[in-house]
């Protein structure tokens, strides 16, 4: 009886993992990596205002999205110089002080701490 008991928690725990494993990251999590891991969490002179998502898809275990963010630069106009894999504006581009948008593409990875958030791993521009 207890190793009945013991194979279906382990088929439903296996079942749990992996029907959950392909389950994409909502909006809102989207933008909250962005806002939290990219250059706008590095900098106070950026904010982050809207992530719109163009399309998805997957990459081996990486949620990949097309993306067009929308943020704020409170400084004088100037070229950006690309910073690391987190950054989503290319190096060279020309920041206005105000609204500016970029289109990137930006992969993602479901963090395995249990609780079913994802974090961002990169930036392909």
């Amino acid at each position: 009886m207890k190793k009945l008991i013991f194979s279906i928690v382990i088929m439903l725990v296996v079942t749990l993992f992996f029907g959950c494993a392909k389950s994409p990251p909502t909006d809102q999590q989207i933008f909250e990596a962005i806002k939290t891991k990219s250059v706008i969490a590095r900098h106070s002179f950026f904010e982050l205002k809207e992530v719109s998502i163009k399309s998805t898809a997957w990459e081996d275990v990486n949620f990949k999205a097309e993306l067009k963010i929308t943020f704020l630069y409170h400084r004088i106009p100037g070229i950006w110089n690309r910073e690391g894999k987190c950054d989503f504006i290319p190096s060279g581009t020309t920041l206005v002080k105000g609204m500016n948008s970029i289109d990137a593409t930006a992969f993602f990875q479901r963090s395995y701490a249990g609780d079913g958030s994802w974090y961002l791993e990169s930036f392909s521009l």
